[in-house]
Parts: structure tokens; sequence; C-alpha cells
């Protein structure tokens, strides 16, 4: 499956295993936050956003509840 990354303004085409690749990588980038998100099947925008575990507990909550995934470390 392809899946559409959106880094930044630009967005790319990648496969499964790239995108895996790219999410670990934007993982490692933000200790405690929200890293990426996943509207809908295919479609990742990764984020670069630093928050305390509170403001992430509450923004994690808040994307699920529009149906969309957020991927966050520090919890």
């Amino acid at each position: 499956m392809m899946y559409t990354v959106l880094v930044g303004k630009r967005a790319y085409r990648v496969t499964e295993k790239r995108k895996d690749s790219l999410l670990k990588l934007a993982s490692e980038q933000v200790p405690v936050g929200i890293y990426a998100l996943q509207k809908g099947k295919g479609y990742i925008e990764l984020r670069n956003d630093h928050l305390t575990k509170t403001q992430t507990k509450q923004a994690r909550a808040a994307y699920k509840r529009s149906e969309i995934k957020a991927f966050c470390n520090g919890l």
C-alpha cells in the first residue's frame, strides 16, 4: 500500500516500510508531544508539536474525537 506523507509543505508518496522509518525518525525528534497524525487510511502528516504531558493527553483526546490518530511520546 502506498501512503501520502506530508512533511512541512511537501507531500510524498511512500511505501509502508518508508512510512515506518519516517515515523521512527519523527518520534526521535519529539521527546514529549505529538509527532504525527494519521487522517484516514494512507495519509500521514508529520508534526513537531512539543507539548507538556497534560497538553499531549488533551490534544490526543481531541484528535481521537475527530477520528484522527495521533502518534505521541511521553505518556
